[in-house]
């Protein structure tokens, strides 16, 4: 209502028409995530390991290598190696924000016969209050992918990010499960230990607008009415 004066000096409300556009509800309470946890994307084109490292057998290593990247010029080759925990791994503890999921992706390729194929993984391993000594677990999709020699594949899933108490550490590396003992449904010990490359690996917050529960608490129409209510149908 619009103040107005009138014939007697004295102020009074009137309705008036308005318009109204672009309204927005925002939740102040929530803290907005840093920058800085909005995920990763390496690449490797300015020809670093971006924060990816490997520490399994002595000698085995990650390196960037040009004309073997997925898009543009770098891969990364994790060289050298001669068990099955020699993979790529990089830190995530600081990238990402409680209780939000993630898409992981990595694009994954080794050399060999054109007869070759692999099952490859993306896992995380967690440690915090309640799983100091580790907690592993793999995105949804992202287990047992198989992987064509000499060909580029696409290991992709999603996992929520959470933890308990204090968080010392969430790693991510991508495996070969054949040559895992651990992976009782891939592993085989006749597996030859390969070296592999990966490329544009990216964890992305999962932006997919959650489905809205069914209300359920809905109260009768003629429990609602003090009338009667019904349906008249013409034959």
């Amino acid at each position: 209502e619009i103040p107005t004066e009138n014939a007697s000096g004295s102020t009074k409300l009137t309705p008036e028409s308005f318009y109204i556009d672009d309204a927005v509800i925002t939740d102040i309470s929530a803290t907005p995530p840093s920058p800085t946890q909005s995920g990763i994307s390496t690449n490797f084109e300015d020809n670093t390991a971006e924060g990816w490292y490997t520490d399994g057998s002595a000698g085995s290593s990650v390196k960037t290598v040009s004309g073997q990247g997925y898009t543009g010029t770098y891969g990364l080759l994790v060289s050298n190696r001669q068990a099955f925990s020699d993979v790529p791994k990089i830190e995530l503890k600081d990238d990402l924000t409680k209780g939000k999921t993630y898409t992981y992706t990595a694009w994954v390729k080794f050399d060999g016969a054109s007869s070759d194929s692999r099952l490859v993984d993306i896992t995380t391993c967690k440690k915090d209050t309640s799983n100091p000594d580790g907690l592993y677990a793999q995105p949804t999709d992202a287990y047992l992918v198989p992987v064509k020699a000499n060909t580029w594949t696409k290991v992709q899933g999603t996992l929520p990010f959470d933890y308990t108490g204090t968080l010392s550490s969430y790693i991510m590396y991508v495996e070969i499960a054949n040559e895992n003992p651990y992976i009782a449904d891939a592993y085989n010990k006749d597996t030859p230990i390969v070296d592999f490359y990966i490329d544009d690996v990216t964890v992305q917050e999962n932006t997919k607008p959650a489905q809205m529960p069914i209300q359920t608490d809905i109260p009768n129409l003629k429990d609602s009415l003090n009338f009667p209510i019904g349906a008249a149908v013409e034959p």
